[in-house]
């Protein structure tokens, strides 16, 4: 699976007349995707209330969702 920056950094070449990209210039696309499900995840409440009801940690359940998705969203990327 292709997980490049999501906001890659781009920085002058010594010695060579081009651009290049940082490979690891900050968060990855996955970890943005992510951030960007749990977001979403945490503001519905009756999710919230069922992990409690089943007596899930809350955090855990949502992060794994997050990724989850995350990973599903960079699946179609590639397609």
């Amino acid at each position: 699976m292709n997980n490049p920056p999501a906001f890659p950094h781009t920085v002058e070449l010594r010695g060579v007349d081009q651009r290049g990209i940082l490979p690891h210039g900050g968060m990855t696309l996955r970890d943005y995707f992510a951030a960007k499900a749990m977001a979403i995840y945490m503001a519905d409440q009756a999710l919230i209330d069922m992990y409690v009801h089943l007596g899930k940690d809350v955090n855990q359940e949502v992060a794994d969702a997050a990724y989850k998705m995350a990973d599903a969203m960079l699946e179609a990327r590639e397609k």
